[in-house]
């Protein structure tokens, strides 16, 4: 009786150890996944952010453009590593397209202004799609 005793108790125990070494390995698989999930979340939210900051200073370029000249139509800018593309249509409103690449990612920021004079009147600035 001792013996069957023994096997049983051997048994028992490799059941257990296997029961934790797979509840183990399930929560460090979800945390690692989650930890993937954050920091790619994270680096899409940045490039985002960058395509953004890129869109603006698109426009903040255009606006000192068309001081200097009424008959600025646009270009392709250079910020960094990324690109603006301004577009600039219209009199009286002018309407300011720029559209920032960083990566992957577009953003586009659109500006409205009146420059009748030589003064100039900044009527709207907001991001669309």
């Amino acid at each position: 009786m001792v013996c069957v005793k023994n096997m049983y108790l051997k048994g028992q125990s490799l059941v257990t150890i296997l029961i934790v070494v797979i509840i183990a390995l399930t929560l460090t698989a979800g945390a690692i996944m989650l930890t993937i999930t954050n920091s790619i979340a994270s680096s899409t939210y940045a490039l985002g952010n960058q395509a953004y900051s890129v869109a603006e200073s698109g426009a903040e370029n255009a606006i000192i453009r068309l001081l200097r000249d009424k008959a600025y139509v646009g270009e392709t800018l250079a910020v960094g590593d990324n690109t603006a593309t301004i577009t600039v249509s219209g009199i009286n409103p002018y309407v300011i397209i720029s559209a920032g690449r960083a990566g992957n990612f577009v953003r586009k920021v659109e500006v409205s202004l009146n420059y009748p004079d030589s003064i100039m009147t900044i009527n709207s600035w907001k991001q669309v799609q």
